[in-house]
């Protein structure tokens, strides 16, 4: 079974995809705004190629990103990308039935009552779908070091 906190920093990551989407987003297109300033230094290597320059801007992963989480906190995430990365290629290996009702509870925030008289899952069948589609992300994220298991058993 996942630690609680693992699967809680889990659910608020996918609680907050669309912010996470929209940050990632806007930080791209910060990126492209920024002109003249080169990476690198001045030395007898150095060559000066803006497109390059830019390519590799592009290429490289964002670092982090700062989200709100809708209640006025407001968030580092480290490694967006990567988690964008893994809650949609675990979403969209899903049956149709159950990513309804992903989307339905996280992405659209909807309690698990209305899930239920609205999509083809009964109250359980809804749980029992979050839980394992945030067990299989809980892993995951353990696996590309998106989250850590903190070695004081107080924790």
């Amino acid at each position: 079974m996942i630690k609680d906190k693992i699967y809680k920093a889990v659910e608020r990551r996918l609680y907050t995809y669309e912010n996470l989407r929209r940050a990632v987003i806007d930080a791209r297109a910060e990126m492209d705004g920024r002109k003249g300033v080169m990476e690198g230094g001045g030395g007898h290597a150095f060559v000066s190629d803006p497109t390059a320059a830019q390519a590799i801007k592009h290429f490289t992963p964002l670092r982090e990103v700062l989200i709100s989480d809708g209640r006025g906190n407001i968030e580092e995430v480290y490694k967006p990308e990567k988690w964008l990365y893994l809650i949609g290629s675990v979403y969209q290996q899903m049956e149709p039935d159950k990513r309804a009702v992903i989307k339905a509870r996280y992405w659209d925030k909807k309690p698990t009552v209305n899930i239920s008289i609205n999509y083809p899952a009964g109250q359980r069948t809804v749980y029992t779908w979050c839980n394992e589609f945030v067990q299989e992300l809980s892993l995951l994220a353990l696996n590309e070091g998106l989250v850590r298991i903190k070695k004081n058993p107080g924790d």
